[in-house]
């Protein structure tokens, strides 16, 4: 392909011009028109052949309307997934932020914010880290791009990461983001809409006129796909019928080519490329091509930028630890590293640490912390005396350091110790300190991962329960969960009954049971692609993600942190995902969060909760029709028996938790038995 094109630029010295990702309004009216004279004036030609992809053809087609003059300069034009009308575009993500044009544009305006996304090297680091081959995560920028232009697993390269990042992303305006915005919202292809007031002194009218697509009258050649979320058919269609002089046509054979295959596609020399050349050969008055170039290799290809791999000598962590045993169970040396990192952090505050390993029935070796007492209380004071237990369960992809990370003052772990309780913080299967098995290898056998919350409620609680009150003495526990640990726990009251007597109070923080009215808007965007994501995750054979990984804390610090200029970014995700709540959000925590998450979870915990979303019910998990009647006797799981769950209860909601709406709240504390409710 490379030949092909090489020939052709030194054959007859025709000129190309290819664009992709510049600017949008003033690119068509400034940018376009200058680069092309410059290439004219420099080459002594007359016309140049021209070739945009997504951006690059909006920029284009304003030109071509703007500037129509340029049109006789322009010998063909290839427009590679076009961009114009775009009310149409099925991207989530896009149909998200549809969906809160006026709460962004307002958020744009209060964070004061003009560009983002330009290149740094740093950046470029966190994201080869995140996506690259050897990342632990690199399925999920995968997931990412998929959701964002659509799935294509045949024509991603996962090998082009590292290169890609080279030199993307590139930088973008605001205002080049918002005007695509308010494109898909309106339905238009029209100039930026300014508002009524400034509409009137900008365009003498209170909406912005559209731009005239039929003065582009420059020759067009149009290659798209039925699976780019971006350029939609319906929306191309409509450009078609809009244009004077499209004289190719070109729908991608291949059904599931995605708006970044144009570019990135294992195969888009031969399925796009080669089509390409011959349209503007034949604009160009050379010869067709005699066969379709071959698919250019990675082995094939180089890059002049200097590479360098992230190295950091900073960091609160011991990491002169080798791989050791602690309880019987081998302990990465990451986690090792974690492990006394956390327990030099609670040592330095006066406060003492454990760690203690549970086996469950069914394998699973757990990580179990302990803080025995307070600060200001002597061990040796304590040996004689019995001591109320608590065990706290954390949430989906947390740990127990959550818990105790905020530090005195702030923490309940470390409140209660002082108040002189003997303090447990457990750890479910697969997370970070959690992550052993009798039998099985997480990193090898699929098994390992072959759970959902449900194997939380049945096996991790009731065996952390029991190892505490063997332990301790005690016949009972104080039990403190924050939301996936309340959903474990109702689930365990629900399965295993016999524990509800092991338990002397149970503390409810945000307690995730019934889910059917979330207000996340992302979690309401995916629980329209339900089957969608079901399908991906099987296609890419995905059983864990999000495990905790140094590079990946890395990525998180750069981003998070208070000296990063995408510290509000991460911020705002959280508020989509969460609920907005400025005044509560303590930005300086980042650098400590990130130090021990994400910590890990498997897929089948994720698709559990999306079915728990979908269907409105808390049941077990749902494994389709046939397997379901293999398991259950019956083709839906069944429910959760709230009714069985008779341990005292204390629930604590707000009326601002995406997760927790008060209707499924309300729901949920109707069909418990006995309840105390405190807000």
């Amino acid at each position: 392909m490379l030949a092909s094109l090489e020939d052709f630029g030194n054959g007859l010295q025709n000129i190309l011009l290819i664009t992709t990702y510049l600017c949008f309004h003033e690119f068509g009216v400034y940018d376009n028109p200058a680069i092309i004279d410059y290439i004219l004036n420099a080459t002594e030609n007359e016309k140049v052949s021209y070739i945009g992809h997504s951006e690059g053809t909006t920029q284009f087609f304003i030109m071509g309307s703007m500037r129509p003059e340029y049109n006789d300069k322009i010998n063909v034009m290839a427009a590679l997934a076009p961009i114009a009308y775009m009310g149409n575009a099925t991207s989530p993500l896009v149909l998200i932020a549809k969906k809160y044009d006026q709460f962004i544009y307002e958020l744009v305006d209060y964070l004061n914010l003009t560009w983002l996304l330009s290149y740094s090297k740093p950046f470029a680091d966190t994201l080869e880290l995140l996506c690259g081959d050897d990342s632990d995560f690199q399925e999920v920028c995968v997931l990412f791009v998929f959701t964002l232009c659509g799935f294509d697993n045949d024509q991603m390269d996962r090998s082009m990461f590292s290169k890609i990042f080279k030199s993307t992303p590139a930088g973008i305006s605001v205002y080049q983001l918002t005007h695509y915005l308010q494109e898909i919202v309106s339905g238009h292809f029209r100039q930026y809409d300014y508002g009524s007031t400034k509409n009137l002194e900008i365009y003498n009218t209170t909406e912005p006129p559209d731009y005239d697509l039929a003065a582009v009258s420059a020759p067009l050649a149009l290659f798209y796909s039925q699976n780019d979320f971006f350029a939609a058919l319906s929306d191309v269609e409509r450009l078609k019928e809009t244009l004077p002089n499209v004289v190719e046509d070109h729908l991608m054979e291949h059904k599931f080519f995605n708006h970044l295959d144009f570019i990135y596609g294992k195969d888009v020399g031969s399925l796009v490329y080669f089509n390409v050349v011959n349209v503007l050969n034949a604009h160009n008055n050379l010869g067709s091509l005699t066969s379709k170039a071959t698919t250019l290799t990675t082995d094939s290809m180089s890059s002049d930028a200097t590479s360098s791999s992230y190295s950091s000598d900073s960091t609160d962590l011991t990491t002169s630890v080798s791989p050791t045993t602690e309880g019987g169970a081998t302990t990465s040396f990451s986690s090792m590293q974690l492990l006394y990192g956390i327990k030099g952090f609670l040592n330095d505050l006066g406060y003492p640490f454990e760690r203690h390993e549970v086996v469950t029935e069914d394998g699973y070796l757990l990580g179990v912390h302990r803080i025995p007492h307070g600060k200001n209380e002597l061990a040796n004071t304590t040996e004689n005396k019995q001591k109320p237990a608590v065990i706290f369960m954390h949430g989906l992809l947390s740990n127990s350091v959550d818990f105790f990370i905020l530090g005195p003052g702030r923490s309940l772990p470390l409140m209660l110790a002082d108040e002189g309780y003997d303090v447990w913080l457990g750890n479910n299967r697969g997370n970070t300190w959690s992550r052993n098995h009798t039998t099985l290898d997480p990193e090898v056998d699929k098994e390992f991962w072959d759970y959902s919350f449900h194997e939380f409620g049945v096996y991790d609680g009731p065996a952390i329960i029991d190892y505490i009150l063997n332990e301790t003495g005690n016949e009972k526990v104080t039990y403190v969960g924050h939301s996936e640990g309340t959903t474990q726990f109702f689930i365990m009251g629900s399965m295993r009954p016999d524990y509800n007597d092991k338990i002397n109070l149970m503390v409810a923080l945000a307690p995730v049971v019934y889910m059917e009215h979330i207000t996340s808007p992302l979690i309401v965007e995916i629980k329209k692609y339900d089957q969608l994501i079901y399908k991906a995750v099987d296609l890419l054979n995905i059983t864990w993600i999000l495990s905790y990984s140094k590079p990946i804390e890395d990525a998180l610090e750069r981003i998070c942190s208070d000296d990063s200029d995408f510290q509000e970014m991460c911020v705002f995700f959280l508020f989509l995902i969460f609920g907005f709540d400025n005044d509560q959000m303590d930005r300086s925590m980042f650098s400590k969060i990130f130090k021990t998450l994400p910590a890990g979870a498997s897929v089948f915990q994720l698709t559990h909760y999306l079915q728990e979303i979908v269907s409105g019910h808390f049941r077990q998990y749902d494994y389709g029709v046939t397997k379901n009647m293999e398991i259950y006797n019956a083709t839906e799981p069944p429910d959760y028996n709230l009714a069985a769950v008779t341990a005292p209860l204390a629930l604590f909601y707000s009326l601002n938790d995406f997760f927790v709406g008060l209707t499924d709240l309300d729901r949920l504390t109707k069909e418990l038995p006995s309840h105390q409710k405190c807000i």
